[in-house]
């Protein structure tokens, strides 16, 4: 008999409350085998623009043995602003496994978040995860999201100004609303949003460049390097947002390419959906789809089921900066 066999009876189901950051960094070292920057699950929880998370928390008298989170990422669906929320951290101790405290801590989050206006929850479920997100919790698997990448980059700049940014300002919020029609199903970018995502608060570091044509600013990408076992230093493209203008795009990812060779990078990674017009222009600048791929789920929580989003997903604009991994 395992030892949580007969404690079942001993497990309460709460929300987080301030001073639970060392109990949920302790669990998520003990379930996933790796550690967690008590600055960095601040950064990922507590400091984002868009209000604070739904965390459920499962104990066994002192003992977190259960978490569960939802954040709140409002977005756009054809051209309509939702309140939407994204799954974050599913984690269960070693002990505690097979004893339904993933699905029991998830719905009462659901509830938080429904209670709250959320109509949807979006996630990138691991090969582990997604089938208890589909079986057991009514989420739909929307498809796969390949890797873009390229060994022999092939962007060409062009005439555009190219920019270090330091500073995300209140420009970035006008070329947000300026694009907003070239893109109706997106997670909602921003100002306040761009100096959050790419902080130093998580823990990585990020290079930006802007474009500009006639002082107007066309559009950004950020990039930073990590380090992969299998092919040595790695650039990754962390989001790109222009005009939907091909020589837009060519200026920025040769900017970003050119820099992520100066600092090593054998390869460079890209996510688009493969419905995106983008997807199209990256081939013709030497990427290929590449059998590195990760799954994309939604969870709809609106009363009328009709309205899943995942029937949109063809149209969303997906980068890697919508995931909490990059």
């Amino acid at each position: 008999m395992r030892p949580s066999e007969d404690r079942l009876d001993e497990l309460t189901s709460r929300p987080y409350q301030p001073g639970d950051e060392n109990a949920i960094i302790g669990l998520y070292e003990r379930a996933l085998q790796r550690s967690l920057d008590a600055n960095v699950w601040q950064w990922r929880y507590l400091d984002r623009p868009f209000g604070d998370p739904w965390i459920q928390l499962m104990w066994c008298e002192d003992r977190l043995v259960g978490h569960y989170a939802l954040v709140p990422s409002p977005a756009r669906l054809r051209g309509a602003d939702v309140s939407c929320a994204m799954s974050l951290d599913t984690l269960t101790d070693v002990d505690f496994r097979q004893r339904g405290i993933f699905s029991r801590l998830a719905e009462s989050a659901f509830d938080r978040a429904r209670a709250s206006g959320v109509m949807h929850v979006r996630g990138f479920p691991n090969a582990n995860s997604v089938k208890g997100f589909v079986a057991r919790l009514g989420w739909t698997l929307s498809g796969a999201l390949p890797m873009l990448a390229t060994v022999a980059p092939g962007a060409v700049a062009g005439d555009l100004a190219v920019t270090d940014v330091t500073v995300f300002d209140a420009e970035y919020d006008d070329l947000a609303r300026r694009l907003a029609p070239q893109y109706p199903t997106i997670s909602q970018r921003g100002s306040a949003y761009l100096r959050w995502r790419f902080s130093a608060k998580s823990g990585r570091m990020y290079n930006v460049v802007s474009v500009r044509s006639r002082d107007r600013l066309e559009g950004y990408i950020c990039f930073k390097i990590h380090h992969d076992d299998s092919y040595g230093v790695v650039g990754d493209i962390v989001e790109l947002l222009c005009d939907r203008d091909e020589g837009v795009f060519r200026s920025l990812v040769a900017e970003a390419e050119g820099r992520l060779r100066e600092m090593g990078a054998a390869r460079v990674n890209l996510w688009l959906n493969l419905s995106d017009p983008m997807t199209a222009w990256a081939m013709r600048c030497g990427y290929m789809i590449t059998s590195d791929l990760t799954n994309v789920a939604f969870r709809s929580l609106a009363p009328d089921a009709s309205e899943n989003p995942a029937t949109l997903w063809s149209e969303w604009f997906v980068q890697m900066s919508d995931s909490d991994v990059f």
